[in-house]
């Protein structure tokens, strides 16, 4: 039944990562590709959104597969808060 508590996580990362390249956060990796290209460094504020976004999605996946017991948090964490 913990896949029911998960829709509104499915949702939500559903719109977030999108299919493939084309949701917000495939342009975001898109954007900071292009700026490494031409400033040889990767933006910090877009590096905490992706990873962000990795983490809460394998935090979600951890809860359906009965990995964990913690609700998974509607939030981005930064590589540094998690």
């Amino acid at each position: 039944m913990k896949w029911l508590l998960a829709i509104p996580h499915y949702i939500i990362l559903g719109l977030m990562r999108g299919n493939g390249s084309y949701g917000l956060l495939g342009i975001m990796v898109l954007v900071a590709g292009v700026l490494l290209l031409f400033t040889g460094r990767y933006p910090r504020p877009i590096f905490d959104f992706v990873m962000g976004m990795n983490l809460w999605h394998y935090r979600m996946v951890a809860y359906v597969l009965l990995m964990t017991e913690r609700y998974p948090p509607f939030r981005l964490d930064t590589p540094e808060q998690a």
